[in-house]
């Protein structure tokens, strides 16, 4: 194995790295946009009265559907949704390279082992 291809695997490496980072970051913006959408429209709800129930409960349950017909909210979880896929496939991508660094550790032991 050369060491262009040791280099080309940790740059490979770094790339993948970053790009979870980046997955995470679009992550953390996409709850934080659903959490800001979800409490404008509560407050919205409660200003029109369509929240206005007499006990925890009776609110919770006014809440829940406030939010879960609220289309803006149905955009903010898909996005959500989407980021965490993303996220999800980043991170497969970076347990790839580094399964992919641990058998290429193991080999050039091998090898060395050898000589």
């Amino acid at each position: 194995m050369e060491l262009s291809e040791l280099q080309g695997l940790a740059e490979k490496y770094g790339k993948a790295l970053l790009e979870e980072l980046e997955r995470k970051q679009d992550l953390a913006s996409a709850e934080l946009e659903l959490e800001s959408v979800v409490a404008a429209a509560l407050e919205m709800a409660m200003d029109a009265g369509d929240i206005d129930g007499k006990n925890a409960e009776a609110r919770k349950i006014q809440s829940a559907s406030v939010v879960a017909n609220n289309k803006v909210c149905g955009v903010c979880r898909e996005l959500v949704n989407d980021a965490q896929c993303s996220l999800g496939i980043a991170r497969a991508g970076c347990a790839r390279i580094d399964a992919e660094v641990g058998l290429t550790k193991a080999w050039l032991y091998s090898q060395a082992r050898i000589g």
